[in-house]
């Protein structure tokens, strides 16, 4: 379960990885159970193809992860504080707009980003 840490400045967000993110395409890839309540069974017919619009317009189209960043990083939430998992990643999330689909996850050693959760409603926050 994902904690916050009060008081501490965020470092970079993702892992420290050697190829600069600028370089380093955006990859996706399935490495941790996905948390309960937000997994691909979970997903209406209407989150899957969000979730097909996110990968056509991220992995498909080549993008690198500073690009995803700059289009997608969501920075805001109920707190400034980074969520930190139980692993010790900093949890990133990814969506589009205002519009409620998001991807939670964040990123290992080889730069994949490890997804966790697909929240379709973007119900995280009512939790």
């Amino acid at each position: 379960m994902p904690k916050r840490l009060q008081g501490k400045t965020a470092k970079a967000i993702g892992t420290e990885l050697i190829v600069p993110k600028a370089k380093l395409p955006f990859r996706m890839v399935f490495e941790v159970k996905l948390e309960n309540g937000y997994e691909l069974k979970d997903m209406t017919q209407k989150h899957t193809l969000e979730f097909h619009r996110f990968l056509n317009d991220t992995v498909y189209k080549g993008l690198t992860i500073s690009e995803v960043d700059k289009l997608y990083l969501r920075k805001e939430g109920l707190s400034n504080a980074p969520v930190i998992l139980s692993n010790g990643k900093e949890l990133i999330h990814y969506g589009k707009d205002r519009k409620p689909f998001r991807i939670f996850g964040y990123y290992n050693a080889d730069g994949y980003f490890v997804i966790c959760r697909i929240d379709g409603a973007h119900q995280t926050h009512e939790q």
